[in-house]
């Protein structure tokens, strides 16, 4: 009943429904429920989370400043920098903001949000599905002439089917190992399987294998559960879409070859940026001038809103990545998957901000979130989740996968902090384990 939920929880489905949309405009409209909310708290002391995002535009800002007194950009490749630090501004406003509400919330309301959110991102992944069967007229999808493209349309409240995969893996994750819910865990790893996204399954599956048998603390017939269930599921996967299996396994293979994926190639000339110099080895080229999302919408051709006349890219972009994501090689058919894709974190901190970005994403970020949380071991697998996800994208830049990252650590920081509370949602407060 509305009268029985405080208006904050809320508000805050509807902000974080908001946020994580496709549409750049949507996150905007999401920032007014702030000030329903009471605003943001002044930043905690060794909160080093936060201290990453404001180092990481600090030092974006410096290279800008930087870059403009040696006559590497102009104006517009100003402006592009501008851009490209923006994102760490926006992320801190949200971290402040989630770990600000969940703080002054009950263990009640934070996982009434978490399961209204995850119900309704559940029906709308059944229901696309449902969809794609009325309309090629098949029971699998997969098996239509939709073949390996049909897991693209089950992108539940997301922007598309990667993003909904990842963020059902941390709530797989949450259900199954600090809920204990068992049910909810079924759901969120059948949604995960529904969008076939091969890159991203395939790292989910390795991460939860590794955690299950060196990290989590279990009996040896819980394990044989586990890895049957596991088994059980991939062999449901490769009856319902046996396409996506034989492409996985086809872009495996050409790792090592001559010609090795584009997402390889990215990577091979990242060290050789790093490489070139002690400078770009430090602090890299500076925000938006050679790996990033701001970089992609910046150039005029990878989304539409951005103004054409302040359209920019580096030399040294337009020389590199840009060659592997471009309109011509786009156009070929069965080209643009992720193992063909440029785009990874770890390309943006190491390319843009160097070994110097990269070690205070360690000592800041992912330092904060292991040091805070109840139980370190639940803390481990979001944690491996993270690296292992960071090879597919630019996610501080999307504010989706992040926000649920950062969502689950605050509120394993928040079972520390209610350790002594009696009631939950669902009773007792349970153990992480």
């Amino acid at each position: 009943m509305l009268n029985q939920r405080p208006i904050a929880s809320y508000l805050f489905l509807i902000y974080i429904i908001f946020l994580t949309q496709g549409i750049f405009l949507l996150k905007f409209i999401s920032f007014p429920i702030l000030f329903f909310l009471g605003g943001i708290i002044k930043i905690e002391k060794k909160n080093y989370a936060t201290f990453f995002y404001i180092f990481m535009f600090a030092i974006g800002l410096c290279m800008i400043i930087y870059n403009l007194g040696i006559g590497n950009i102009g104006l517009k490749g100003s402006v592009v920098g501008v851009f490209a630090i923006f994102f760490w501004a926006f992320g801190l406003i949200n971290l402040l903001f989630i770990s600000s509400w969940i703080r002054k919330s009950t263990l009640q309301e934070i996982n009434w949000v978490i399961d209204n959110f995850f119900i309704f991102n559940s029906i709308l992944c059944f229901f696309q599905y449902g969809l794609l069967m009325i309309k090629y007229r098949s029971i699998n999808p997969f098996t239509s002439e939709l073949g390996t493209s049909a897991g693209d349309f089950i992108i539940g409240f997301f922007s598309n089917s990667s993003v909904n995969m990842i963020i059902c893996a941390f709530f797989f994750s949450y259900y199954m190992f600090i809920k204990l819910n068992r049910r909810n865990a079924f759901i969120a790893i059948l949604c995960l399987l529904l969008t076939t996204y091969m890159s991203g399954i395939l790292i989910f599956l390795i991460t939860i294998v590794i955690y299950i048998f060196f990290i989590r603390k279990t009996t040896l017939t819980k394990r044989v559960i586990y890895l049957s269930s596991i088994l059980f599921s991939l062999f449901l996967f490769v009856i319902i879409s046996y396409n996506n299996v034989e492409y996985a396994i086809g872009i495996f293979s050409l790792i090592f070859e001559v010609n090795p994926p584009r997402k390889i190639v990215a990577f091979q000339e990242t060290y050789e940026l790093l490489s070139s110099n002690w400078l770009h080895f430090f602090v890299g080229l500076g925000p938006g001038m050679f790996s990033s999302r701001a970089a992609f919408i910046a150039d005029g051709e990878y989304v539409s809103w951005y103004p054409s006349v302040l359209a920019w890219k580096s030399s040294l972009f337009a020389n590199n990545h840009y060659l592997l994501w471009n309109p011509e090689v786009l156009s070929i058919d069965y080209n643009d998957g992720t193992a063909n894709q440029p785009f990874s974190l770890y390309n943006q901190l190491l390319g843009e901000y160097g070994i110097i970005g990269f070690i205070s994403f360690l000592a800041l970020y992912i330092r904060h979130f292991y040091t805070k949380s109840l139980n370190k071991n639940v803390t481990i697998l979001f944690i491996m989740f993270m690296f292992g996800f960071m090879v597919l994208d630019y996610w501080f830049e999307y504010l989706s996968v992040i926000v649920f990252f950062e969502f689950f650590c605050c509120i394993l920081i928040k079972y520390k902090i209610s350790s002594n509370e009696k009631n939950t949602l669902y009773g007792a407060i349970p153990t992480p384990c």
